[in-house]
């Protein structure tokens, strides 16, 4: 499973130096570490089936399907630091053998299954109830500013506000367990939290707004133009964030009453390819830059063209820019400039 800091944990059946399994921790980048050995203790339990469940309370909870007490295995927690403690022995009464990764609801209670057990010996379904309070679940869990977003809860009628990471946000109550929301306007990474008539409750996850706002403009140089002149455009693409701006496109043209002149870019993160007509021809221009663009930085194409048209023309250029990050905010992706020949 992916935690809350980014890292993936899970559990094995068999090995490690008690070879009861183990939990372990694994980076993105393939780095393993072994947190704690199960078995040391005969009150452990030992052969995890059933995964790993991260809690509102930010610890680790699972279960394995044989040792502890009674030998049907036992419900356990262990903390991000590796501190592993048995919290429940499972027997045939009650319920033995569980075999699923457990599940937390919204009102905070754990649920799973047993493979074996309970009145008929064909398994149980129950609940465990470690004094976590309510909380709120959404989907999707990436947007940006106006998107919907589905939220999951307990008492959901007569909510009277819902907001993320702080800013306030226009709310549909559905029914008394579910909503939805509009994501406002400059929003950051951060809770969503719902306030309902019995309290406010949080989300168990971080909301994130991965979009990127691109920002264009035109710069000519010079700003006063003769027929003959060279005349360039300086298009320089912002990225103002929150995120990276993967594969930005500028789109533009010859303008009419100039000839093409020459092409580059520049600026950060790098460089990219062009489309361009011949040289002293017309036509349309297509560069794509060929990475990402981190927030703060800019990508920026240069224009030069030959002004052919006669004093008093008026020539106008204008261009759109486009990315495969999602853009909050499109007004900004396109800009025009107009130069009068003197």
């Amino acid at each position: 499973m992916r935690a809350a800091d980014g890292n993936l944990y899970g559990v094995t059946q068999q090995g490690g130096s008690e070879n009861g399994g183990v939990v372990f921790r694994i980076t993105p980048a393939g780095s393993l570490t072994v947190l704690y050995n199960i078995g040391e203790d005969a009150d452990e339990g030992f052969n995890q089936v059933g995964g790993l469940m991260q809690a509102t309370d930010g610890n680790f909870y699972g279960t394995n399907d044989l040792g502890g007490s009674a030998n049907w295995g036992v419900l356990f927690r262990m903390t991000p630091a590796g501190t592993f403690a048995p919290l429940h022995n499972f027997d045939l009464g009650s319920g033995a053998s569980p075999q699923v990764t457990l599940l937390q609801h919204t009102n905070g209670v754990f649920y799973g299954t047993t493979a074996v057990g309970g009145g008929p010996d064909q398994g149980t379904f129950y609940s465990f109830n470690v004094g976590l309070g309510p909380f709120v679940r959404f989907l999707p869990e990436i947007g940006y500013a106006g998107n919907t977003i589905q939220i999951l809860g307990q008492g959901f009628t007569g909510t009277s506000a819902v907001s993320f990471n702080g800013i306030s946000a226009a709310f549909t109550v559905v029914s008394d367990t579910y909503l939805t929301a509009i994501v406002p306007p400059g929003v950051t990474q951060g809770t969503i939290t719902v306030k309902t008539p019995t309290g406010t409750v949080s989300s168990n996850r971080p909301f994130l707004d991965q979009s990127a706002d691109i920002f264009l403009r035109i710069i000519p140089t010079p700003t006063t133009v003769a027929q003959g002149d060279l005349l360039t455009y300086a298009f320089p693409v912002w990225n103002l964030g929150l995120y990276d701006a993967d594969y930005e496109v500028l789109m533009t043209q010859v303008p009419a009453g100039t000839t093409f002149d020459y092409i580059r870019i520049s600026g950060t993160p790098g460089l990219g390819t062009c489309t361009t007509p011949p040289y002293q021809g017309t036509g349309q221009i297509v560069c794509h830059e060929s990475a990402s663009m981190a927030p703060n930085t800019t990508w920026t194409v240069r224009l030069t063209v030959k002004v052919t048209a006669p004093s008093g023309t008026v020539i106008t250029e204008n261009a759109a820019v486009t990315e495969d990050t999602p853009d909050p905010n499109l007004a900004n992706n396109t800009a025009t400039v107009s130069t009068r020949v003197q």
